[in-house]
């Protein structure tokens, strides 16, 4: 069960009397959390960044608003917030029509330890991008496991010029609408089926998918490695609780009536730092006279960035080792290297069609894919966070390997995928997490062990041909 951050939450002072129709304002309190990753559990302790969105709407007003005004005010220093130099923070307009939005973001560079609130991932298919572009399948599937959130949104920004994306499919498609945006970008949204949800709504604690076909150029004469951007949005409303306890419900409005120029003060704890003062958030308009109700809706919305990246496939020759660096994503692509190959912690490894001279040793990595290769030299993938997928099924997806050299795949924490390679050396599998590993449609010429894997290993019904004794949890495979 994935939690809420822990985290103070605004606290807001309201004066005023009975109900009417006439301006919202809005305070949303932002955490951001980036990701190089594929995978995000909404349960682990993160550090996420802080800011803050206020907005004064008019969407309830029968005239246009004059003046509309939101001053902010904060204990911490300016430096604290990029583009601020002195406090009071104050963003104006004449007026707004009828209809019409007044938005004020303040980002800073302050954090909090919390959890998310929803389980998520991205891959795609293929990760390489040949000259002249090609198609790619983003997948992003949710989980939302807190009975809190109130709102999804998904969304793929545009990373290259004149790339192009379209909406696909999503697995609960009566909840969530999707758009295709002016640019190319895609966003699905909808609303969580919690105790507020008033229609259609997304399931709680069952995963859903999102589809988008990115048409993604490449204008260079080398294929390319491209992991697109996504950008995942999901409010939480509901009974909220930091390290002190509860702190209210902040998911339902309250109408107040001003007979003159009204302001609604929010004194915000998070804005304080770790010094006595008051930061205050002012709402206000120029309207005296006129009776408007301010309904105040405030939520708490958690982002989780899925960073974008490419990289130009490697496809020459190479007369010594290559090394993965953390952080770095290296394509192989009909390349030859004349060496160890090597992938530190945090690196990313896409091989295709390649001959390694000197085996491929990773550790740590982000993810491992291996296919249609010859590695004459020891194979060893451990402790890596993402998939490891070695060899396949034949067909455009992942080709077999030829392996020349003993094969160790271990502690891995996404599973591990070793199918219809032609192995000669041994082969251990051992205290792989998160997915069975699969072992399947292989030929070994030496033994097969298996021990530790949670869950255990599986050939998924694809006999392997096994010269040599199998033993743990590959007997009989």
């Amino acid at each position: 069960m994935a939690g809420l951050a822990l985290a103070s939450l605004p606290q807001h002072v309201l004066a005023g009397l009975g109900p009417g129709s006439g301006p919202i304002a809005g305070d949303t309190h932002l955490y951001d959390f980036s990701t190089d990753t594929d995978s995000v559990s909404g349960s682990q302790p993160v550090t996420l960044g802080e800011g803050w969105d206020f907005s004064i709407r008019s969407a309830q007003s029968p005239q246009a608003i004059t003046d509309p005004t939101i001053s902010v005010s904060s204990a911490y220093p300016t430096s604290d917030f990029p583009g601020v130099t002195s406090f009071p923070m104050t963003q104006t307009e004449p007026s707004l029509p009828v209809g019409g939005n007044m938005d004020f973001q303040l980002s800073s560079t302050l954090t909090t330890q919390g959890t998310i609130g929803f389980d998520s991932s991205r891959s795609v298919s293929p990760l390489i991008v040949a000259p002249g572009g090609g198609q790619q399948t983003v997948t992003v599937t949710v989980d939302l496991s807190d009975r809190y959130d109130n709102y999804l949104q998904v969304g793929f920004p545009l990373d290259f010029a004149g790339e192009t994306e379209s909406c696909g499919t999503a697995s609960d498609s009566a909840a969530a609408s999707c758009s295709a945006n002016p640019g190319g970008s895609v966003t699905w949204e909808g609303e969580v089926d919690n105790p507020t949800c008033s229609s259609s709504c997304l399931p709680i604690n069952q995963p859903l998918t999102f589809t988008a076909i990115l048409n993604v150029p490449n204008p260079s004469s080398n294929p390319i490695t491209y992991d697109p951007s996504v950008l995942i949005k999901g409010s939480t409303c509901g009974d909220l609780y930091n390290a002190e306890g509860p702190l209210g419900n902040y998911c339902t409005n309250a109408l107040y009536t001003f007979p003159q120029t009204t302001s609604i003060t929010m004194a915000d704890p998070t804005l304080d730092g770790s010094i006595p003062g008051s930061g205050s958030v002012t709402m206000s308009s120029g309207d005296s006279g006129d009776t408007y109700a301010w309904a105040l809706d405030d939520n708490d919305l958690y982002r989780v960035a899925y960073t974008g990246a490419s990289a130009a496939c490697i496809t020459g020759t190479i007369n010594g080792s290559l090394t993965v660096a953390p952080g770095q994503i290296v394509c192989l692509d009909g390349a030859r290297v004349n060496g160890g190959l090597t992938v530190q912690s945090g690196g990313t490894l896409e091989m295709t069609g390649s001959t390694i001279n000197g085996g491929l040793t990773a550790s740590g990595a982000t993810s491992v894919d291996v296919c249609a290769n010859r590695i004459n030299g020891p194979t060893s993938v451990q402790n890596s966070s993402g998939s490891v997928i070695i060899g396949g099924q034949g067909g455009p997806a992942c080709a077999p390997n030829s392996l020349n050299g003993p094969v160790t795949l271990a502690d891995n924490s996404a599973g591990v995928e070793l199918i219809g390679n032609t192995i000669n050396g041994p082969v251990t599998v051992r205290n792989n997490t998160g997915y069975a590993p699969e072992i399947a449609g292989n030929t070994i010429n030496g033994p097969l062990a298996c021990s530790g894997d949670v869950p255990t290993a599986t050939n998924d019904g694809q006999r392997n041909t096994v010269h040599g004794p199998e033993s743990g949890e590959c007997a009989g495979f």
